[in-house]
């Protein structure tokens, strides 16, 4: 649970830093004279920005899914281990009745 929330704040850090990177060189590039190389670069950027938060959205999907999936091996081993005890038991009473007949 604690890594969960943690890789979500450091993604979301991620973000912000890239918006604040986005937004700073549109700053700085509207000081500039307008080119299509500099347009092609925002563009760029844009395109990474959205990427990143996409992969980020699948990275956490995925995170979520490989919890659920470990708490489910969880409780499948805990209730093999149930399973087993359960048989041990009906064998040893099992043993018992033979060794009375």
């Amino acid at each position: 649970m604690i890594e969960n929330n943690l890789h979500k704040l450091l993604f979301a850090n991620d973000l912000r830093e890239l918006t604040y990177i986005l937004n700073e060189f549109v700053e700085i590039a509207s000081l500039m004279e307008d080119s299509k190389d500099l347009v092609k670069l925002i563009s760029s950027l844009n395109r990474f920005y959205y990427s990143y938060e996409s992969r980020v959205t699948e990275i956490d999907e995925l995170i979520g899914s490989i919890n659920k999936a470990r708490e489910k091996h969880r409780m499948v081993v805990a209730q093999r281990n149930d399973y087993k005890k359960e048989v041990e038991r009906l064998t040893t009473i099992m043993k018992r009745y033979e060794d009375d007949l």
